[in-house]
């Protein structure tokens, strides 16, 4: 099987023709680790996916001091630490080798020039990545749904009834752009480019109860907070649960949209709030164009799936410790990789 053909074989790479693969690898840079190995550790600096060829690696999540709970083992055609190119955060586990290990490396530093330069080859990667990351966070939420009843929970009968003052909307140009960006999704826009962001959106207010969607409901908007508190939760049979409460600056509703399915959790105002409206028609169209605006609304929705997504898979770790924990053992390091 020749290098080209084997990232084809995998689904990251299936979308891509054959001269777009070859780009990539030309980016890529060859490993081979020998069975011990530490890749990386949790809490390193994420700086780009593993591909693996040949051989076997167990993930680890650290959960106290030197204890770790084992994950998942990732064997040939697999792929490792994934997000990295689209979240510039750390690495929520550690990676260790099993088997010899044998395959590509593709640096984010490498990968962000060529999706920088708008080529296709990198176009598409994101568009799988983004795919990979909404199924990934519809199973953590599912999966905490049907967890432990250590959450705050509550029935149908007793949660708020329709609230009795309606929904107010707004123009969202009318927003006081020196406030929102002393918010942390705002604040990474300038004045001018956040005045092209909100041009043809709008902002409601909505009070306390208010129901945004449904976990099943069909997809629609993603929202921003801009004042106030949403909770996002999940139901199981009659019973919610929280998951989140994400106060001003805070941007979330994006799974549905972006992959075309139901909704995979539910939204509540918490307290009266002001959200910012970003519709999935904006959102496709921030997608697909490369203006600098643009670019900086695709890097925050990233952050804040990758964040929910942590968040998430913190809380399922720490459920299901108990009983599973196995002590760490020493581990050398490789040789740098990028």
């Amino acid at each position: 099987m020749t290098h080209e053909s084997f990232l084809a074989s995998i689904s990251l790479f299936s979308s891509l023709d054959m001269d777009e693969r070859r780009e990539l690898l030309n980016l890529a840079e060859p490993f081979s680790f020998p069975a011990g190995t530490l890749i990386f550790d949790q809490g390193d600096l994420a700086d780009g996916m593993y591909v693996l060829e040949r051989g076997k690696v167990q993930l680890w999540a650290r959960l106290l001091g030197e204890e770790q709970i084992a994950l998942a083992q990732v064997g040939a055609g697999g792929v490792l630490g994934e997000f990295a190119l689209i979240d510039h955060g750390t690495r929520s586990a550690a990676a260790e080798v099993i088997d010899l290990a044998q395959g590509y490396f593709f640096s984010q530093r490498r990968f962000e020039l060529l999706h920088t330069d708008n080529r296709s080859a990198a176009r598409k990667t994101m568009h799988e990545l983004r795919l990979s990351l909404c199924q990934r966070l519809r199973a953590a939420s599912s999966e905490l749904g049907e967890s432990s009843p250590a959450f705050y929970e509550y029935t149908q009968r007793s949660m708020p009834p329709p609230p009795p003052d309606a929904p107010i909307r707004a123009p969202a140009a009318d927003l006081d752009p020196l406030r929102l960006r002393a918010l942390p999704f705002f604040s990474q826009f300038t004045a001018g480019e956040l005045k092209s962001l909100l041009a043809p959106l709008s902002v409601w207010t909505l009070p306390r109860g208010y129901v945004l969607y449904s976990d099943g409901d069909p997809r629609g908007s993603a929202f921003a907070t801009v004042r106030g508190a949403v909770e996002i939760i999940a139901g199981r049979g009659n019973q919610w649960r929280r998951q989140a409460i994400l106060g001003p600056g805070r941007l979330f509703g994006l799974v549905a949209p972006l992959d075309g399915g139901p909704r995979e959790t539910g939204a509540a105002v918490r307290e009266e709030a002001i959200l910012l409206e970003i519709p999935e028609g904006d959102l496709h169209r921030h997608l697909q164009s490369e203006n600098a605006t643009s670019r900086m609304l695709v890097d925050a929705m990233h952050a804040a799936m990758s964040e929910a997504l942590r968040a998430t898979n913190r809380t399922l770790l720490a459920q299901s410790a108990m009983g599973r924990i196995s002590h760490r053992k020493k581990r050398s390091r490789p040789p740098e990789t990028a």
